[in-house]
């Protein structure tokens, strides 16, 4: 039987990184990302996705990172100015979408559930 974790692990979601922008709870990915068994940490932006400072990112110093873009590569992340104090870097909890099919994730499909159970199957590698 699969359980869900007892805790629920904070998530940097960045759907495009020039400029930086994420997702809030109120949007698609907000909530597949919920019912993975994430907690976001822009759950209550303005709008469903909207421009962040990476003064907040480093603030709320998230578990995990998602990067829901192509053509970006992990070391582009972890150079970042700052980023290597946020506890994702440190413990590589860095997901790229090209890794995780981003497509699963960004789309309203019966294959959603393919991706949060992906996201579900990393938390639980996790534990």
């Amino acid at each position: 039987k699969r359980t869900m974790p007892d805790t629920h692990p904070s998530i940097y979601v960045e759907i495009y990184g020039e400029p930086l922008m994420s997702v809030a709870d109120s949007s698609f990915v907000g909530e597949v990302v919920e019912l993975a068994g994430f907690d976001n940490i822009f759950s209550d932006l303005p709008r469903a996705y909207s421009r962040i400072s990476p003064e907040d990112i480093l603030t709320a110093n998230p578990e995990y990172i998602l990067i829901m873009y192509p053509d970006v590569e992990r070391k582009q992340i972890i150079s970042r100015k700052g980023w290597q104090e946020i506890n994702a870097v440190k413990n590589d909890n860095i997901l790229l979408g090209s890794e995780i099919d981003a497509d699963l994730l960004v789309r309203a499909t019966p294959r959603s559930l393919e991706g949060v159970k992906k996201l579900r199957k990393i938390l639980n590698e996790k534990k």
